[in-house]
Formats: structure tokens, sequence, C-alpha cells
């Protein structure tokens, strides 16, 4: 006998705290505490991810801007002032370049003025420009990668 009541016992209480799971929500508070512990985790590979895309973009824009500098000042060792003077600039190629610098169609030439004319424009300046403006492509080019690499790190951690 003293097994049956024992049995009778805890089926009783075995059965309260079954209801009790199911009436106080302690399955659902459970589900919660696990989607918060998987929250955190995927918070902080994304912050751990943010964190080495940061130094690894940091360090290419800083190659990049050096090397950018480097090259344009470079120019008078490989523009010399003998090809600044030897070269005319068309003032067609003037207007083309800021226009495609610009991103709009060029304007068209203004009347009685050639486009063979002389822009005024140094060879050495036109070099200058134009290492610039390659070092801002590169740039731009390092900060998409950058941009690529954290959204693979962060969506792979969800």
């Amino acid at each position: 006998m003293p097994t049956l009541r024992l049995m009778l016992a805890l089926a009783l209480t075995g059965g309260g705290f079954l209801a009790g799971w199911r009436a106080h929500g302690w399955k659902d508070a459970a589900a919660a505490a696990k989607a918060e512990v998987h929250a955190i985790h995927v918070v902080q590979t994304q912050a751990a991810v943010a964190q080495k895309v940061a130094v690894r973009q940091q360090a290419a824009q800083d190659r990049v801007r050096v090397v950018t500098r480097t090259i344009t000042k470079e120019i008078p060792a490989y523009v010399t002032l003998e090809a600044d003077a030897g070269c005319v600039v068309p003032d067609g190629f003037r207007r083309l370049h800021d226009a495609a610098a610009a991103g709009v169609l060029p304007a068209a030439e203004p009347p009685g003025k050639s486009a063979d004319a002389p822009s005024g424009l140094a060879l050495s300046a036109v070099a200058d420009t134009v290492s610039r403006n390659y070092g801002i492509c590169h740039e731009t080019a390092e900060r998409l990668k950058g941009w690529q690499d954290w959204w693979a790190g962060v969506s792979a951690a969800r």
C-alpha cells in the first residue's frame, strides 16, 4: 500500500506541476529565455564582425590614401616642367573631363571657341586631378568591400 500511495502522490504532484507549467506560462518563459540567449549571442557575434571589418576597412583606407598621396607627390618627377610646356591641354578635353567627373553630358561648345583651343591647364594639373579621382574611386571600392564583408558576417551570425 505505501507504494501505491507514493505513486499516487507522485502522479498528483507531477500532474499539478504540469498543469502549473502550462497555466503559469513556464514553458513560454523557458522559450523566451532561450530566445534571449540566442539574441545575445547574435548581437555579440555581429559586434565582433563589425569590429573586425572596421579594423580591416581602416587599414585599407589608410593604404589607399598613402598610395594616392605618394602618386600625387611624384607628379613633378613624371610630368616635368618641359612636358607641361610642350603639351597644350585642349579646352575640349577639359570640358569633356569636367562633364565626366560631374556625371553629366558635356555642354555645347561656346560660340567662336574651338575644342582645340588651349584650356590654360597644365598637363601636371590634369595628372593631379586624375590621380586624386582614382584615389577617391579606390577608397569607395574599399568601402564597398568592407560593407560586403560586414553584411556577410552579420548575416551568417543570425
